[in-house]
């Protein structure tokens, strides 16, 4: 991948979609003891996606703990289209939520391919390095 062939460049992490207790970490303004209330959530997060440029030459960054909880591969592969939208790229830096649903729903692919099946265009399994300068993770 080649950063320069993007005209703009989005960067976000901790989306934490499905995850129910998010709330006790941070308050994003949802009561989330109801499966109603977690899609809303999920939904004003991916309202804000749909915003953004979906001309092919928009990358979205992604540095981890996209997701958490009861939530199914596909639920996560879903999630990932709405995201992408017609062209939009999306490249994904593994978090420490990410390896747990990853524990839970591969099918014996290594981490890599299991995120790159749900439809993440580049996947990084620890920090990414754009060039010698510019080195982005979840830590």
């Amino acid at each position: 991948m080649n950063v320069s062939d993007f005209e703009k460049i989005y960067i976000t992490s901790d989306t934490h979609f499905h995850h129910s207790k998010i709330s006790l970490y941070c308050n994003r303004g949802y009561d989330l003891k109801s499966d109603s209330e977690i899609l809303k959530m999920n939904s004003d997060i991916l309202s804000k996606f749909d915003r953004l440029e979906d001309d092919g030459k928009t990358l979205i960054i992604h540095l981890g703990d996209f997701a958490y909880g009861d939530i199914s591969k596909k639920d996560i592969r879903d999630l990932v289209k709405v995201i992408k939208g017609n062209s939009r790229k999306l490249l994904f830096v593994i978090g420490n939520h990410d390896r747990e649903i990853y524990s839970k729903l591969n099918e014996g692919e290594d981490i890599v391919t299991f995120y790159k099946s749900v439809g993440f265009d580049y996947v990084s399994d620890g920090p990414y390095s754009f060039n010698k300068d510019i080195i982005m993770s979840h830590e």
